[in-house]
């Protein structure tokens, strides 16, 4: 059999998945990660632009620190 491939633009897949509730968009990413169709970016990739922020901000490690506990009381 056949399969059929149905090629939408961007809004109109916002628009789409913007209609189920938050069960059934947590079920479809589920089956994203189970399929291996969608990856979380690496941990390389997420490392590299922290640098970057941290260096073009001109950072301090306190600021650093209190952003990172910030993130991690975040629901």
């Amino acid at each position: 059999m056949a399969k059929v491939i149905i090629e939408i633009s961007n809004n109109e897949l916002i628009k789409s998945i913007s209609r189920l509730s938050p069960l059934e968009i947590k079920n479809l990413m589920r089956k994203l990660f189970l399929l291996n169709l969608y990856q979380p970016p690496k941990f390389e990739e997420i490392s590299k632009e922290v640098s970057r922020i941290i260096k073009s901000k001109n950072l301090t490690e306190k600021d650093v620190e209190e952003s990172i506990e910030w993130a991690r009381k975040q629901k």
